[in-house]
């Protein structure tokens, strides 16, 4: 668990956020916008609201908190089941209090995914890295570390914006390899909605 926190709190920090940590619970403000964020590895629907109220007392400086709190659940599990990933799609859209993020990991792939990621080396230059994507393919199922980098990036939208940036970029570019405009098809294509994207990675890997 420590190593992925590791990882997005790197994110976090690169994109211009502030945390706090508070009984196990992180709490991040983004220095210059109204954006708020909590970080926690436990998620209780029923219980939900006893967390939004301490986020708002947290934050009870800044008013504006209240309609602009968004969560990420990490949540380590020994197996990405059918019945783990129903109950991520049942918390991401349940639209109570929260925007809701969910994160399902094998401690296998946080631990590769960190000997992938070089020190110091933003998610972005490896999401536009075409032997990245190329490896995405290649995974069989789900539960690969390129399967969570692509759910990392999908889950954090600043992360997607700097993908969209660097897209936008690499119009202007003559690609080296078919790897490389495939990349870029790909991102081009990726979709908003949650269900569709993860019909889009499944196709991919599956190719």
């Amino acid at each position: 668990m420590k190593i992925l926190i590791d990882v997005i709190l790197t994110e976090f920090n690169r994109a211009g956020y502030q945390k706090e940590e508070v009984e196990d619970v992180l709490f991040l403000k983004h220095k210059e916008n109204h954006d708020f964020w909590i970080c926690t590895k436990s998620f209780d629907l029923e219980h939900q609201h006893e967390l939004f109220e301490k986020a708002i007392n947290f934050w009870k400086q800044h008013k504006e908190s209240e309609k602009n709190i968004s969560v990420l659940i990490l949540r380590e599990v020994d197996h990405l089941s059918n019945d783990e990933i129903d109950w991520s799609i049942e918390i991401e859209n349940d639209p109570l209090f929260f925007k809701k993020y969910v994160i399902l990991f094998q401690k296998s792939q946080s631990e590769t995914l960190d000997k992938i990621i070089k020190s110091g080396q933003p998610l972005v230059s490896l999401l536009m890295q075409d032997s990245v994507f190329k490896h995405l393919k290649e995974e069989k199922g789900n539960d690969g570390p390129y399967s969570l980098l692509y759910s990392i990036a999908h889950k954090l939208p600043f992360i997607t914006m700097d993908v969209q940036r660097s897209e936008y970029k690499m119009d202007e570019l003559f690609f080296d390899s078919p790897e490389q405009q495939e990349l870029n098809d790909w991102l081009e294509q990726l979709p908003g909605d949650e269900e569709e994207l993860k019909k889009m990675v499944v196709l991919s890997i599956g190719k």
